[in-house]
């Protein structure tokens, strides 16, 4: 039996063989943002970014309605609806294929979330993340904080969409009302401010917590960004006490 890793957007990143616990296939993400890089290994694995399957005839990847070019970035087709998709009508994620991912070929993660946003800091302007809602499908979204630096920034990601993800999953306290819309921020738990709120925010902060904790040490000797992320842990465990009725244990 093998294990797949997969990274903060559903990407595989490796393979661990069970036996040995060891790698053996690899497509590292490190300089290799649009994948470019081919994957390396001893066994063959075609999955390639959230819905595609690479094809080796062609080289491409097959993303159900379009087909992306790793060496380029950019879809070989243009989008099906042409301008109104945006101006960048090959491109694949909105040109983020690091925080986005789009599993159809038709509509980035990320044209949900921008499109909600503002509705969301005009409710909170301190909202670090939500959930939007586009045709039927909810999507984690992220806020970032521009004074970060790259690898602050990451991190956030990272943690604050493990955090939304949670939110996404919670189909009994989070509606998706953005349906019937081009896109709408799904809104708060039902009975916003009772036992309802807490509990979903209480298991939310239960996941994001441990994630800032373990990756602080990314930022190793980068002060601004260490700096940065203890001020996040800080908000994340005070949130943690307000929902959850207790201090963390970590």
């Amino acid at each position: 039996m093998h294990h797949i890793q997969p990274d903060h957007l559903g990407t595989p990143r490796k393979v661990i063989q069970t036996s040995n616990n060891t790698a053996i296939w690899n497509w590292p993400i490190l300089g290799n943002a649009f994948g470019e890089a081919a994957p390396t290994g001893t066994i063959t694995l075609n999955l390639r970014f959230p819905g595609q399957y690479f094809d080796a005839e062609s080289g491409l990847h097959y993303n159900y309605f379009r087909d992306y070019e790793p060496g380029t970035g950019r879809y070989v087709e243009s989008d099906p609806i042409g301008l109104y998709g945006g101006v960048t009508t090959y491109g694949y994620a909105n040109l983020s294929p690091l925080q986005f991912a789009d599993s159809l070929g038709l509509d980035a993660n990320g044209a949900c979330c921008r499109s909600a946003e503002a509705e969301v800091r005009r409710a909170n302007p301190s909202a670090r993340g939500f959930v939007a809602c586009c045709g039927g499908s909810r999507f984690s979204c992220v806020i970032d904080d521009l004074q970060d630096n790259p690898t602050a920034q990451r991190v956030k990601q990272t943690c604050r969409r493990k955090h939304e993800d949670v939110h996404r999953d919670d189909l009994e306290r989070c509606v998706c009302q953005g349906d019937g819309r081009p896109a709408g921020a799904a809104p708060s738990a039902p009975g916003s401010g009772n036992q309802n709120q807490a509990d979903a925010e209480c298991a939310a902060y239960t996941i994001s917590l441990p994630c800032f904790l373990n990756q602080r040490s990314s930022c190793r000797n980068n002060s601004r960004c260490l700096e940065s992320l203890n001020r996040e842990i800080n908000h994340q465990r005070s949130e943690f006490t307000r929902f959850c009725g207790s201090k963390p244990t970590i």
